[in-house]
């Protein structure tokens, strides 16, 4: 795990003239190995999507059991993913597999 991600968690704020919206906010930083999306994953991400779809793997924390796909957000290299999904690895509680696709713009 040589890589540093930082997890950002999203909150509702609202400002002076009463409108809402959506503010990034620092939840976890953790170390991580980068790797594609593997086989059929990375197949199908080619062929539907040009967006560049990447995957954390992390030390299993308990830190991390309510981060969603909705409302949560990887940052790695500077460059926002959003997150698809997370996979605990089996019933093992060692790792857990972040499956992200980076952001627009």
């Amino acid at each position: 795990m040589r890589s540093r991600i930082r997890i950002e968690k999203a909150i509702a704020v609202t400002d002076e003239n009463a409108n809402h919206k959506e503010e990034w906010t620092f939840y976890y930083m953790c170390a991580a190995t980068v790797s594609a999306p593997n086989g059929s994953e990375a197949y199908e991400a080619a062929t539907t999507n040009e967006k560049e779809q990447i995957c954390f793997t992390v030390r299993f924390t308990t830190l991390l059991l309510p981060v969603r796909p909705k409302g949560y957000r990887v940052i790695y290299n500077n460059k926002a993913y959003n997150i698809l999904g997370i996979d605990p690895m089996g019933d093992r509680r060692i790792c857990m597999k972040i499956k992200a696709e980076r952001e627009n713009g």
